[in-house]
């Protein structure tokens, strides 16, 4: 159970690190979403503004960890008590959304502190510019036709299953608790024994649409510095559709024959639980990790080779709360993040709620239909 229950405290820690560092692993011209001159980072009271933030995140998350341990460790010393089991649920919630929240209103706190900084030091952007680059060398995110194999993983998984279907006990576990008790079963139907290759079917889906934000954001090339910013951003972009698309096939291919296995008997559905939950954390680490590396958009690759301190182009106005992107005049449906890891969409566009709205269907859908 110890194992089970060392997930959420783990996954904390995970998200704490990538809380912390997020204004770090910012473009050079990105100072929590508002735009400044690369030099403005050297000036001590955006230093002190980047140490309070991480210090208080970082305070943040350990209490909310060490909270989280202790619950955990209660627990485990008892574990038929449903008041410990029920303490343990709350304190993993919020230990999940308390760091997410104060990151959020502290980077709101300081973003507004920039600003005026901003204004006071007139770093302003006399009139917009843009460069001319062909980036016909620079790396690409993979093919997206790549994610052709996520429908093979499905089709082999479906045909296993209905190859197997007379194995199949009568009545099949579909979930369990933190301890590794079954909490729900399901009557064996064609419907229940296809649920991994649905479920393939659909985290390939997650994935591809993933890769597919990757190749059609909008790339982020710096007027200052357009060959290395377009180089680093290149080799971010295809590092993340490549590890997306490792991570996805493997996370399908696993959870799948995971799940097969335990409904065939050859491993407890809580062993299955824990091989699911261990190649997730791998995942989530591997991504993390990178993160901190390349920074966001590949910033840090690029910082070091930025030659001039200009600031020629300034879009601070098309950012709501410093995170929501909203600029009808550009056509782009996603761009990178203004403050954090990955992409958004352009919120002014409607292909990119028509898209948003189809994932959520297709979600819908899903757990419709494996209801």
């Amino acid at each position: 159970m110890l194992g089970m229950v060392a997930v959420p405290v783990l996954l904390s820690v995970i998200m704490g690190v990538l809380l912390v560092a997020t204004p770090w692993l910012m473009p050079p011209t990105e100072c929590f979403a508002v735009t400044v001159p690369p030099s403005a980072k050297d000036d001590p009271r955006i230093r002190a503004l980047y140490r309070i933030y991480s210090v208080t995140v970082g305070t943040t998350t350990v209490l909310c960890v060490i909270a989280c341990s202790v619950v955990m460790h209660l627990w485990a010393s008892d574990p038929s008590s449903v008041q410990s089991e029920r303490a343990f649920v709350v304190t993993t919630m919020v230990a999940t959304f308390v760091p997410l929240i104060v990151s959020f209103a502290l980077m709101l706190h300081t973003r507004n502190q920039v600003r005026e900084l901003k204004e006071s030091e007139r770093w302003v952007v006399e009139a917009p510019h843009a460069a001319a680059f062909v980036d016909d060398d620079a790396p690409k995110p993979i093919s997206i036709w790549w994610n052709v194999l996520y429908l093979v993983i499905a089709a082999a998984l479906a045909a296993f299953a209905l190859a197997h279907f007379a194995d199949y006990p009568a009545r099949i576990p579909m979930q369990v608790d933190f301890d590794g008790t079954i909490t729900r079963f399901a009557d064996k139907s064609v419907r229940t024994v296809l649920f991994p290759a649905f479920f393939a079917a659909l985290l390939g889906t997650a994935f591809t649409f993933a890769h597919y934000v990757a190749i059609h954001s909008k790339r982020p090339i710096d007027p200052a510095a357009p060959a290395s910013s377009a180089l680093a951003y290149g080799r971010f972009a295809r590092v993340y559709s490549l590890m997306s698309l490792l991570g996805g096939l493997g996370l399908c291919t696993i959870f799948g024959i995971s799940f097969n296995l335990s409904v065939l008997g050859t491993i407890t559905l809580g062993q299955a639980a824990v091989i699911m939950v261990v190649t997730t954390l791998i995942f989530v680490v591997a991504v993390t990790g990178v993160s901190v590396v390349m920074g966001q958009s590949g910033a840090l690759l690029a910082s070091e080779l930025r030659t001039t301190d200009a600031v020629l182009r300034d879009d601070d106005a098309h950012w709501l709360l410093g995170t929501i992107y909203f600029n009808p005049q550009d056509p782009s449906i996603f761009v990178p993040k203004r403050f954090g890891i990955g992409w958004t969409c352009n919120a002014a566009r409607p292909e990119a709620w028509g898209l948003m709205a189809a994932l959520v269907l297709l979600v819908a859908v899903f757990t419709l239909v494996m209801a």
